[in-house]
């Protein structure tokens, strides 16, 4: 399903908060949200706000610096990653979106994100590998590597990556551009494991991340614009860091807003 943020809508639209326009046009609602990570915390946690309690334990010795929108943590790249324990059982099998600012320090083979065990199936992005990022989704995995990346490394660039069974294809964008489309796509079989922002075990990553989310939908190119242009917490109307599935959001006042 693609998930796209309507300018008018009615009070039907308004109880169940999104709306979903593609062939099937169905309407999700918080459940979309798998997770959102600010990485605003000062502490030894990072939260998720999504109301789904997939609290992110900071391995290594990660520290708090100022991001994007509020704070960032940046991984030093020796080991330090955000794990959120036996999140690979929550993931998404065949739609996904998922969204985040990276600052890379370091031209080398890392990852940004990953599963932990890697195999069976993946849900990765090596970030940079040969100079380029590396989208790897599904059982077994396919990917897309869009162009070389020498430009991204000490500038914060917004990325989203978007695997879609229903339109049989791969997409990564970067600071909101399509930067590669895949004619590919796996569905992802559910197994054990620990999902890490900033590497994995054995791969970590060199830079700092912030503003990290995973939808359970296809989001559109508009939407994720206005993802990195406003913010996740106020591209998703998240009013006091409450979780989303307490609150009411809507689309056409953020369109309003300036």
């Amino acid at each position: 399903m693609r998930l796209s943020l309507p300018v008018v809508f009615g009070a039907a639209l308004l109880a169940c908060g999104l709306l979903v326009s593609v062939s099937s046009h169905a309407r999700v609602n918080a459940d979309n949200f798998v997770g959102v990570w600010l990485l605003d915390d000062t502490g030894e946690e990072a939260a998720d706000i999504s109301g789904n309690e997939l609290t992110g334990e900071l391995t290594g010795n990660p520290k708090w610096v100022e991001g994007v929108f509020g704070g960032a943590i940046r991984l030093p790249g020796g080991g330090e990653t955000v794990m959120i324990p036996e999140m690979a059982l929550e993931f998404p099998s065949e739609e996904v979106t998922i969204v985040g600012w990276a600052r890379m320090t370091d031209q080398k083979n890392q990852d940004f994100f990953s599963l932990e065990p890697l195999e069976p199936g993946r849900v990765t992005v090596h970030m940079p590998w040969d100079n380029a990022v590396h989208w790897q989704f599904g059982t077994p995995f396919t990917g897309v590597a869009p162009r070389n990346n020498d430009h991204t490394i000490d500038e914060w660039t917004h990325y989203a990556f978007v695997h879609s069974m229903a339109d049989t294809m791969m997409l990564v964008y970067e600071n909101g551009e399509e930067v590669i489309r895949g004619g590919t796509a796996k569905e992802f079989a559910g197994r054990g494991g620990d999902f890490h922002i900033g590497g994995r075990l054995g791969s970590s990553f060199g830079g700092d991340v912030d503003e990290f989310a995973i939808f359970d939908a296809v989001v559109s190119p508009d939407d994720i614009v206005t993802i990195m242009d406003q913010g996740l917490a106020r591209a998703l109307l998240i009013e006091d860091v409450q979780p989303l599935g307490k609150l009411a959001t809507q689309w056409a006042t953020l369109k309003s807003r300036p």
